[in-house]
């Protein structure tokens, strides 16, 4: 169902908008949306199922529904080819494109004009691990499990 190259678009679009698609409730959402946002979650990179189903949705979306769509918090690196020519197809459809780091956005923004806005992670220092010094009062330690 999500196309393995920039060539399977056109059929696994078919496929979702024709009578045998697996996931009827999907139209009829993207069908009651204003707007679709994609968080990129950082994950624009490699050449797996994740990014490949990112693009493949924001290309169904605007060109088989005509809603606006923006991509944003994403890192992208491009250097898989069938990710890059994915990329070269579908970022120009989108209507904003928000980078969470500066070299996706210097490397990556010609492609639809995007910018950069930091992710709220990149702000912060990361804390040792354990409970010694700098460790927040009460906190349990990494080893402790969920809580």
């Amino acid at each position: 169902m999500i196309p393995a190259t920039w060539d399977g678009f056109a059929a696994s679009a078919r496929m979702v908008l024709g009578s045998a698609n697996p996931w009827p409730e999907l139209p009829r959402a993207i069908e009651a949306c204003d707007l679709a946002v994609i968080h990129g979650d950082g994950a624009m990179v490699g050449n797996g199922l994740h990014p490949r189903a990112l693009l493949f949705l924001a290309y169904l979306i605007k060109k088989h529904f005509g809603k606006p769509v923006i991509m944003v918090n994403h890192t992208a690196d491009f250097d898989h080819p069938v990710l890059l020519e994915m990329a070269r197809n579908v970022y120009p459809l989108f209507d904003d494109v928000v980078f969470r780091d500066t070299v996706s956005a210097e490397r990556w923004s010609p492609l639809a004009g995007g910018r950069f806005a930091a992710d709220t992670a990149f702000w912060f220092s990361p804390c040792p691990r354990g409970n010694g010094p700098g460790w927040p009062a009460g906190r349990p330690s990494s080893t402790s499990g969920p809580t």
